[in-house]
């Protein structure tokens, strides 16, 4: 396809997309690292964007992805990186498009617990603290407000999402920056705060709500979103 796009319109500088999702086969062999849903019995087709195992792995993919890009003759042309994974490749819950929510798999528990910890500091509560359930997560549902004390936990866990969803997308960019020497612009989709086409239970729970910190990161150039899937006419 570069070639197809080089030799029709030579002057062309490409941002590339890259959609890394888990493949089948390392699905099957870490179950324990898989995302899960509130009401899952078994683990969904995605990675936990908690666990490290699954940070490691697609981050050495990427970068060998990128060196072999870099070192092609048309790597000269690439002047920066999307980055893609999950629900539509926008970095949101890989449920969402079915109306559910997560992550409710080991991993994500443990960077819960973490980020209670580096919140609250080491108090005794936290070791035994559940991710909070899709009902005390869904009292804001359909509208965008909680009750700061009610539900202070389901705060902590979408705010904790949201960083953990981060992380993965720094992991990610700092594996760009590294391998292409800083030469290259790299950022993802990211920042849907008010509105999400056909995505039930959407705004809280997404993952997204972690944009400040995003943006003041300097590993990432770029963040991408769109006007509308759904309500494009006048």
């Amino acid at each position: 396809h570069l070639e197809v796009v080089q030799h029709r319109a030579p002057d062309t500088w490409m941002v590339m997309r890259i959609c890394i999702d888990a493949p089948y086969w390392w699905l099957v062999a870490n179950p324990d690292e898989c995302a899960r849903s509130a009401d899952s019995t078994g683990p969904e087709r995605y990675a936990s964007m908690g666990s490290e195992k699954w940070i490691k792995d697609s981050s050495d993919y990427l970068a060998a992805f990128v060196r072999a890009v870099e070192g092609a003759p048309l790597g000269k042309k690439i002047i920066g990186y999307s980055l893609l994974t999950s629900h539509g490749g926008e970095w949101i819950y890989t449920g969402a498009g079915a109306g559910k929510i997560g992550d409710y798999s080991e991993p994500a528990l443990r960077y819960y617990r973490a980020w209670l910890k580096r919140k609250y500091g080491d108090q005794a509560w936290i070791v035994d603290t559940p991710v909070p359930s899709e009902g005390d997560r869904g009292r804001a549902w359909p509208a965008l407000l909680r009750d700061p004390k009610r539900d202070a936990r389901s705060i902590d866990f979408d705010l904790a999402f949201s960083d953990m969803t981060v992380d993965n997308l720094l992991a990610w960019c700092r594996a760009v920056k590294r391998e292409s020497k800083g030469r290259r612009i790299v950022g993802a989709f990211y920042g849907y705060l008010l509105w999400q086409t056909g995505l039930v239970k959407s705004t809280a729970t997404n993952g997204h709500l972690a944009l400040r910190r995003l943006v003041e990161i300097p590993d990432i150039d770029f963040v991408t979103s769109f006007p509308s899937y759904d309500v494009r006419e006048p």
